[in-house]
This record gives structure tokens, sequence and C-alpha cells, in this order.
């Protein structure tokens, strides 16, 4: 069996071909020492919203999960895996394909959980790739924290993610993580022709808030609800 990493993600080359995403989340939740206060089903959500959307971008369909959660089962963990289901709703997942542990031995003061998800990938597929000369777009908008509480609509949704996937104007597609674009633009090996400059390349994307794309050509026709920013060319990067 070989296993080879795409980023955050673990690639199973079996038949069908199978990919893990996992994350974590902690103080976001209601108990005492929380640094964030919100419902342990949002705490939930926004967990599994971050594997998904990096599923989703590699187009990869999710087939199962395991939820660890760091709390007693009621009412917090309860209440967590209430928002994961939420956010697992469109993909109809039978209760047998859930699973997962709490913590019934120790108190806690601190919200905190995490997630495995498992997805499966068709025959066909075949890994995206970005090109020198290929157009970066940002659709969504950084955001995390607070900020993704005060404006979920600037959130680019899973259903946002999974039409771009779909379009096949679309090359690579990468969520975007706490180190921001600059650092995605890093890992994809390029560097920007800046045509957004008022845009900080270091915001961090919080729980998935914004993914990148590109192009081999420009468009403003994109198939999504969430704003669609152009953040310049590709271009290699400069020799030392």
């Amino acid at each position: 069996m070989r296993i080879r990493r795409i980023r955050d993600l673990s690639l199973i080359e079996t038949k069908p071909r199978l990919v893990l995403a996992t994350d974590s989340i902690g103080s976001i939740g209601s108990k005492e020492h929380d640094a964030l206060r919100v419902d342990p089903s949002i705490t939930g959500f926004f967990l599994a919203r971050v594997p998904l959307v990096e599923l989703l971008c590699l187009g990869a369909t999710p087939a199962s999960y395991v939820l660890t959660s760091s709390n007693e089962m009621a009412p917090t963990g309860q209440a967590v895996l209430a928002g994961v289901r939420r956010a697992f709703r469109p993909f109809r997942l039978a209760k047998d394909h859930e699973n997962g542990s709490s913590e019934e031995n120790m108190p806690s003061s601190m919200t905190a959980a995490g997630i495995t998800v498992l997805a499966t990938l068709s025959d066909d597929w075949t890994e995206a790739k970005a090109q020198a000369g290929d157009w970066l777009y940002l659709a969504g908008w950084p955001s995390v924290g607070q900020a993704v509480l005060d404006q979920p609509v600037r959130l680019i949704s899973l259903s946002d993610v999974a039409a771009l996937r779909r379009d096949e104007r679309v090359g690579v597609m990468v969520p975007l993580g706490s180190r921001g674009i600059s650092h995605e633009l890093k890992q994809l090996g390029f560097e920007l022709i800046a045509s957004a400059p008022e845009l900080p390349l270091e915001l961090s994307g919080g729980p998935a808030s914004a993914i990148i794309f590109s192009a081999e050509e420009q468009a403003a026709d994109w198939p999504v609800m969430a704003e669609v920013t152009l953040l310049g060319q590709l271009i290699e990067p400069a020799e030392d």
C-alpha cells in the first residue's frame, strides 16, 4: 500500500483511492476557559468544515468520519456532534459511517475536539496542477475568530467549493490556512504578480473561510455565491 501526502491530506493508493483529512479545534465553545464563547454546536460545525473544504478542493467524496471530543459527551460532546452532523448533512452519511470517543474520566474547563474524515476518489481522478501564467483567484474572504461569526456571508460555502471543483476551467484549489495566501503560494512553488496589492497576503484563513484557485484564463462568471477576487498571475520564483 502506498501513501503520499498532498498538502494536509493523506492519499492512500488503493482501489478505490482513499483520502484522509483531519483537523482539531480548541478554546472555542461555552466552557469556563474558552477564549471565544460560542455554542458548542458552532464549534462542531467549523471543526468539520475545514477537512470537508480540503477534500472538496481535491475532488474527493466524504464517506465516513471519527470525532474525538476531549470533553464529556453530555452536554458538550453532544452539541459538538450536532454541529458536525449539520456540516455533513449534504453528504447524507448513514449513522454507521460516523464514530468517535469522548472524555468521561476527567473534568474539563475548555472545549476541545478533533475529527478525521475518510473520503474516496473516482477512478478517473487526476491531481490538478497550477502552472506559470495561470491566474490566481480568491473565493470567500480570509476570516478568523470573531470575524467568522460577525460576517458569515463572506465565507465560501461547501456548495461553492464543490461547484468550483466541477468547473473545467479551474486548476488547483487550495483552502486558505492560518499562514495566509503568501504561504500557500510558496507551497505551490510560485510567486505572484499582484492585481490586488491592497489585500494583505498574510491574513489567516481561519476555518477555511476562503480558498485560492488557479485558471488559465481570466473570467468573471464563476459559479459561486461567494465574492471572487482576482489576486494576480502566477510566475516562476526568482532564482537566488
